[in-house]
Parts: C-alpha cells; structure tokens; sequence
C-alpha cells in the first residue's frame, strides 16, 4: 500500500475495539493519519502522510513511502535527521527485509541499548530518608522527633544513595517495553526480551505525555543515540492508545512523512 493511497479491504467487519482504536488514531495530529469507511462490502481506507504499519486483530497493513517501495530511505533520513551515522542502518538491516519498518527501528534500538550495558549504565545520587536502627548519612531532627519520640531505638535518616531508576533509563526501559509489542523476527524479540529483562531491574518504564529534556555529557552522552530513537517509539504509546490496550495483540508503527520531511530540510539548510 502507497503513501495517499486507499485500500478497499472485502468483508471485513470491524469489532467495537477496532472502531474505538480506529477513531483514536485519527484524532494524532491535525493530519489524520488515514480516513476511514464501513461500506457494505468491506472496509476502505483513504491514507494520507504516515507511513508504516497498521494493525487490526485480523489484517497487518504496510504503508510505504511514495518516493520508493521499501523503508530503508526512510531510515536514512530518520538517522540523518537525529545525527546518527548511516553506516548503523546499513551494517545492521542488511540482511532483514526492507519493507519492515518495525524491525528496522527496533535492530537500530537493541544496538544501541547493548552499546549502553557494555559502556556501563549511568547512576545518580538521590536522596533517600528512612527511619533506621542506626545512623546513616544525617538524622532528620524533626522528623525523627515526630516518629521516635516513643521509640528511641530508631532514628529518623536523611542520605544520599546512588540509583539507576533515573529518567536516562527509565526511557530505555519504556522504549524496550513498547518494543515488545511490534510485530518482529524471533531473534529480534529474543533480543529486546532478554535486554527489556535486564533493565527490569534497573529502573522503572517512563510513561508520560511529555518527553524529557536531557542534559548529556562526559557520564551519559553514550545514552543520546539511544534516547533519539526511543524518542520514536515513545511516540507510538499514544498512536497505540498503550494505556488503554496494553494486553492486545495487535500493533501499529507510524511515523508522519511531511513531519520528517520538515526536519530532513531544515537539516540540510
């Protein structure tokens, strides 16, 4: 299926979630992703900018770009508008197929996560307070007035504890988890289960309706690559509706072409 191209799908017949998953997309951007219509003989699509992957619980439809067949222009312009080098898409998707934009995004994103764990995962101190049976870090005089004042066993701590459940990673983890959904190869899936696993246990996923800022250097600058493609797959949380349909089995991967359009010209410029 092209970019502003339609699609009459024949008897097919929408479930209410499918309507109510349908009706939600388009309301993404002030450019609907696609129209959509209940004829008596089917289902008809009239598609607009996006491209990529529409999921349904019973059809997959694969949008591609107007200006070739396949997703790897599309790749390329997405790295070279984050500043990521070309040669990662090219040594990395070769040998997968070039009309699966979701694999392409997720190989990018394992490559990039295991390049975090082997460089080390960024900690921060945060202050902690707890009320102990010994001293730790400062006591916390009126705190610890108000809770021990009939049990002087304990005292009330202030101190600084060094954590990896901070937002550097707490956007890797979301991203993994969002991953999890795509429709992709079993060696890719083994990957980013077994990379989703390990940062488990290092921090808690990051759903929110705003992007954070981050500030890199010498300690978290091995986390930017990361967090430029994560940035896209967050994005897919709400053309997903993921807080409503965490559980469903099917999954869509959008991305709006005169968006990246915009970003790849004013790069140039």
């Amino acid at each position: 299926m092209a970019e502003y191209g339609s699609l009459n799908i024949k008897d097919y017949v929408l479930t209410e979630k499918e309507k109510e998953y349908l009706n939600n997309m388009m309301r993404l951007s002030a450019t609907p992703p696609f129209k959509w219509y209940e004829m008596k003989n089917g289902l008809y699509f009239e598609f607009s900018s996006w491209i990529g992957v529409l999921e349904l619980e019973r059809v997959r439809i694969v949008i591609k770009p107007k200006f070739n067949r396949g997703f790897h222009d599309v790749v390329d312009m997405l790295l070279f508008c984050e500043d990521l080098p070309l040669s990662y898409e090219h040594a990395t998707m070769a040998a997968y197929d070039s009309h699966s934009l979701m694999e392409m995004i997720a190989r990018l994103f394992v490559k990039e996560v295991e390049m975090i764990l082997n460089k080390g995962i960024v900690k921060e101190y945060i202050v902690e307070e707890d009320n102990l049976t010994c001293l730790r870090g400062r006591v916390d005089i009126r705190q610890h007035l108000r809770t021990n004042f009939m049990t002087p066993t304990k005292v009330y701590c202030r101190y600084d504890e060094l954590d990896t459940n901070i937002l550097e990673n707490q956007v890797i983890r979301m991203a993994l988890e969002v991953v999890k959904h795509f429709s992709l190869t079993k060696q890719t899936m083994r990957q980013i289960n077994r990379l989703a696993d390990e940062f488990m246990m290092i921090a808690d996923p990051y759903f929110s309706y705003e992007w954070p800022n981050f500030s890199y250097h010498r300690l978290n600058q091995h986390y930017e690559k990361a967090h430029k493609l994560a940035y896209y797959i967050w994005k897919q949380i709400y053309v997903n509706q993921l807080y409503q349909f965490q559980y469903r089995s099917h999954y869509s991967y959008l991305i709006d072409m005169n968006e990246l359009f915009e970003k790849f010209v004013a790069k140039l410029l």
